[in-house]
C-alpha cells in the first residue's frame, strides 16, 4: 500500500485493503514436484548454457552431440527436471520411444 493511503486511515491496517480471497505467495526454494527434493534457486551459468547449447544442437539435428551435452548436465545435477525433459526428447528423436517414456517418468 502507498503511504498516503495509510495516512488516510490512521487506525486502519494495511492488511484490511487486501481482498480476503488473496493467497499469500510463499518465498523460498522451489521443490521438485515429483520428488520433493530442493532444487537450486539459480543454476550456474555453465549449466544453463549447456542446456541451451543442447537445444541448439537438437535444432541442427545433431542428436549425439545434444545427448552428450545433456548427459554432462545430468551428471552434475541429477535432479534437474529440465535436463531429463531434454533427454527424453533426444531419445524420442533417436527412435527409442521406450527410453523416452522411461526418462519422462523420472
Amino acid at each position: 500500500p502507498r503511504a498516503d493511503a495509510m495516512d488516510a486511515d490512521p487506525g486502519g491496517s494495511a492488511l484490511a485493503s487486501i481482498p480476503k480471497g488473496t493467497k499469500r505467495i510463499k518465498k523460498g526454494r522451489r521443490r521438485s514436484v515429483s520428488t520433493g527434493i530442493r532444487l537450486p534457486r539459480h543454476l550456474p551459468e555453465r549449466v544453463v548454457n549447456a542446456l541451451g547449447h543442447s537445444n541448439l544442437l537438437l535444432g541442427e539435428n545433431k542428436l549425439q552431440e545434444a545427448f552428450d551435452a545433456v548427459s554432462d548436465v545430468i551428471k552434475e545435477f541429477p535432479i534437474l527436471p529440465e535436463a531429463f525433459e531434454q533427454l527424453s526428447i533426444i531419445w524420442e528423436l533417436m527412435g527409442d520411444a521406450q527410453k523416452a517414456f522411461e526418462t519422462q517418468k523420472l
